[in-house]
């Protein structure tokens, strides 16, 4: 889709098109444009000879291609499988990159639980931690099906992936859920924890089930 379509489309899933605005978020994206074919949009554009992000303000970080053009009619900018960026006219056909403000990445195979801790990790990311009701929100919007993994399991007590942390207040278990650990099942057959996709509850499942996760950038700015 063009640019503005895409800013558009971004816009009415309450995200934006991506900004980039310092090292480590940029090392991320290139990370997660591997593959990409050509470009993609990003929330950058430019405004009457001087480019600006969506929210207005200038770029401080930049990684422009080398010998892209910079000045011209109606440009915007995508970024590149490598990282870097290039300028477009707008009105050209490309892939976009939204960002939820939250730094979460679909990952809409099916994988078991440890596969999924695997593949997040593999990418520098974790499977997700939900830790406030907004995140469970747009968690739950994120990938397509029943159940997602989140990244909660119980070889003994029930704790987060990311440094083994257990788990906090916030919880939204199933009506039953969890069990004791005196009457629960052993961890290999009830051990890792999914969120429903319908209304944001978790419950316990055995841990080589299979179903698509999202991981989290861990990220503070915009991815």
């Amino acid at each position: 889709m063009a640019w503005e379509k895409a800013n558009d489309y971004c816009f009415q899933k309450s995200w934006d098109l991506v900004q980039i605005r310092n090292e480590e978020t940029a090392t991320a994206l290139k990370i997660l444009s591997e593959g990409l074919t050509g470009s993609a949009w990003i929330g950058l554009y430019e405004n009457y000879s001087s480019w600006n992000w969506v929210d207005g303000t200038e770029p401080g970080y930049i990684n422009w291609a080398s010998g892209h053009v910079m000045k011209g009619t109606e440009l915007c900018a995508s970024v590149k499988d490598d990282g870097t960026w290039i300028s477009s006219v707008c009105t050209e056909t490309k892939t976009s990159i939204c960002y939820d403000g939250q730094g979460l990445v679909a990952i809409q195979t099916e994988s078991s639980w440890i596969d999924a801790v695997t593949e997040c990790e593999g990418k520098g990311f974790i499977l997700v931690k939900i830790d406030r009701p907004l995140m469970n929100a747009i968690a739950r919007n994120k990938v397509t099906g029943n159940q997602s993994w989140i990244g909660l399991s119980r070889p003994a007590l029930w704790h987060w992936s990311e440094n083994e942390e257990a788990l906090g207040n916030y919880q939204t278990w199933n009506v039953g859920e969890p069990v004791s650990p005196e009457t629960s099942p052993p961890p290999e057959e009830k051990g890792c924890a999914v969120v429903s996709l319908t209304n944001g509850s978790w419950s316990r499942q055995p841990c080589i089930n299979k179903h698509p996760f999202f991981c989290s950038t861990g990220m503070k700015e915009s991815l």
